[in-house]
């Protein structure tokens, strides 16, 4: 079978049962700005162990929620980053999947140099824009 024979679709579907699922399996969350936000299963599972086992001694259920939800937050606010970098720059960006450590945000900017680069660079810049506003809470 040749590679045009093959059906390279993202809308095939894992067989395996449950276990499949927890590798490859995904959750959709919600659609914003056009982009469909998904968590990877890896995600879920480790939002419910924080939330039933905690951090560690000493801390609060509502520690543990408040840790899950700011990951949750500072990750989609990163990868939205990329996506509106990468369509700025002309490309296109469309779905955003959500790990523990991390997301993929699948954007395409144009195939040049600079759209790479400022697409790449746009979810550290978030995230240093995050860090400045934080600490002029912090320290006000």
């Amino acid at each position: 079978m040749g590679w045009q024979d093959r059906d390279y679709s993202h809308e095939q579907r894992p067989t395996g049962g449950g276990l499949m699922w927890l590798l490859t399996g995904t959750i959709p969350l919600f659609t914003a700005f056009g982009v469909r936000v998904a968590a990877h299963a890896s995600m879920l599972v480790y939002a419910v162990l924080v939330l039933l086992a905690g951090l560690g001694p000493g801390f609060t259920w509502q520690d543990r929620v408040g840790n899950v939800t700011m990951l949750f937050a500072i990750v989609v606010l990163h990868e939205f980053g990329h996506v509106f970098a990468a369509r700025r720059m002309g490309g296109s960006a469309d779905e955003i999947i959500m790990h523990p450590l991390g997301g993929f945000a699948l954007a395409t900017p144009p195939r040049r140099a600079w759209p790479h680069f400022v697409t790449a660079a746009a979810g550290p810049a978030v995230n240093l824009v995050l860090c400045i506003v934080c600490g002029a809470l912090l320290y006000f």
